[in-house]
């Protein structure tokens, strides 16, 4: 029952995540190389791969959703193993 209801959900969101996954990857990139410390970055990186994640896991092909560049951080920053 929870996984029709949080797969509806998530579908809304869909038509935005190529532009916000976009602009995630941008944010991290800039707290990387323009912020002290890492600790913004990491939970940039934390929020971009919970939120592909979910999707994943409820059986959403991520890839198509997602730049190129964002697929490919993605699936080398994941821990979930799902991508």
């Amino acid at each position: 029952p929870t996984g029709g209801w949080l797969r509806a959900r998530i579908a809304r969101v869909t038509e935005r995540m190529h532009s916000w996954a976009a602009a995630m990857r941008e944010a991290i990139e800039y707290a990387q190389h323009n912020l002290a410390g890492d600790r913004q970055s990491r939970h940039l990186q934390g929020v971009l791969c919970d939120a592909l994640d979910a999707h994943a896991a409820l059986g959403i092909d991520v890839e198509t959703l997602v730049p190129a560049d964002v697929w490919t951080w993605y699936r080398d920053h994941s821990t979930s193993g799902i991508p």
